[in-house]
């Protein structure tokens, strides 16, 4: 499919593989397109589902045609094979790019080669957006694609697709113009039908751009189908309601995390197939915080993160996007930053009447999870050392000898982890 801004490659094959013979009962459908029917990396596609609810309903369906590759949308090219989930007939006809005007096949050559009972014919947009054909023109040209069908094999059943991009000008007058067209070209041999989305598609919810399918527009336009081919036998129709689906990619990144001094980190990750950027997810652990997001969509695979209080214990995760489908239920790993504990930048401290008041404090704000202890002694005698713990930064210490030297060592401590020593002499004063 191809959309303004965005890069569409259309593949030309004169030469197609030799096709396998289906078997006794089985339906065989060709199914030719554009990016819609080939879906890009990360996708389960349309005909994924599709090939899932043949199967739970046991209608002996065999897709077919000469490829079965995904499109990978980070390197404009086809040949990946990065479906969410493979475990399906991925065989199809359909290219990136592709339309009535400028197919990628000849319909008349797959036609031959494969032998279908059923071909799906789903053009258009490109039609109207890459060539700005009228919605009347591109009736015609579909016409004549049906036409290319039946001179390769007059008794071959044809489905046409209404586009599900409504929103793009010219959709809804061309497919307002398809069922009178189907009506019209249908023969006894031959029936021409039209496969609508099960269900209107809203703009960047059931696609995740201007025109390409999320997971809940794959199911709309593939219960859409399945009516269709139901209609001519193929199957039953597609169950109500709908079933929910989440979008985004169905796989998470892989998060690692470094420290970077004493107050940045930085978080590199491996997206997965198809994803388009990152959200960016933080806490801090030691803040008792809850998540919050704090970029994104963040493209790439790194990203810088300063301000981080010295001490505190932050966890990052990522929440993967492809367009505007968000992973709403899905998180990488959580990546966590455990910070040392801090260290004691200055310690005053006050003589008093048989007793030290001391004050410390620490170059920056400090975890709820960060102690101290306090440890002090007459000079001379550290095997009489007396220490307290406190989650204050002050500590009175009383009962000393006046005018004695008392050595004291402030020191943070975290996760039973101490932290850097700070050291300062301490004189009590005598009674007045």
């Amino acid at each position: 499919m191809r959309v303004p801004g965005l890069l569409a490659a259309v593949l030309v094959v004169s030469s197609l593989t030799a096709a396998p013979v289906a078997a006794e009962g089985v339906t065989t459908v060709l199914l030719t397109g554009d990016s819609v029917v080939q879906g890009s990396a990360g996708d389960w596609t349309w005909r994924y589902r599709l090939w899932q609810h043949l199967s739970a309903t046991g209608s002996p369906v065999d897709f077919v045609g000469p490829r079965t590759d995904l499109y990978d949308y980070e390197r404009f090219v086809p040949g990946s094979h990065d479906y969410v989930d493979p475990g399906f007939d991925t065989d199809h006809a359909a290219t990136w790019g592709s339309s009535f005007t400028s197919p990628g096949y000849s319909v008349g050559d797959l036609v031959r080669e494969f032998r279908p009972d059923v071909v799906v014919g789903s053009f258009g947009i490109n039609d109207l957006v890459g060539y700005y054909a009228t919605p009347q023109a591109v009736l015609v040209l579909a016409t004549d694609y049906v036409e290319q069908v039946r001179a390769a094999d007059s008794g071959v059943d044809v489905v046409l697709t209404a586009l599900p991009q409504v929103w793009i000008p010219g959709a809804v007058d061309y497919n307002a113009g398809l069922p009178g067209l189907a009506s019209r070209l249908s023969t006894p041999d031959s029936r021409v039908v039209v496969a609508a989305p099960a269900e209107p598609l809203t703009e960047y919810l059931d696609t995740w751009d201007a025109a390409h399918l999320s997971a809940t527009g794959e199911v709309k336009v593939a219960a859409g189908m399945a009516d269709a081919l139901a209609s001519l036998g193929v199957g039953s129709p597609y169950p109500r309601p709908l079933p929910r689906v989440p979008n985004g990619p169905r796989t998470p990144a892989e998060l690692t995390v470094r420290t970077r001094g004493s107050t940045m980190a930085e978080l590199t990750w491996i997206d997965p197939p198809g994803a388009t950027g990152e959200y960016i997810w933080m806490r801090d652990v030691s803040g008792a915080e809850a998540w919050s997001r704090v970029v994104g969509p963040e493209p790439g695979n790194v990203w810088l993160v300063g301000g981080l209080l010295q001490g505190h214990d932050y966890e990052f995760r990522l929440q993967a996007l492809k367009g505007t489908a968000v992973a709403e239920d899905l998180f990488s790993n959580p990546a966590a930053v455990t910070r040392p504990p801090p260290r004691i930048a200055a310690v005053r401290v006050k003589s008093r009447r048989r007793s030290l008041r001391l004050r410390w404090w620490t170059m920056w704000p400090v975890a709820q999870d960060v102690t101290y202890r306090v440890r002090w002694w007459r000079k001379g005698h550290p095997r009489k050392a007396t220490s307290r713990r406190t989650r204050d930064s002050t500590l009175r210490i009383r009962r000393l000898r006046t005018g004695v030297h008392y050595r004291i060592v402030v020191r943070a401590r975290k996760a039973g982890v101490p932290g850097p020593r700070k050291r300062i002499i301490g004189i009590p004063l005598a009674r007045r």
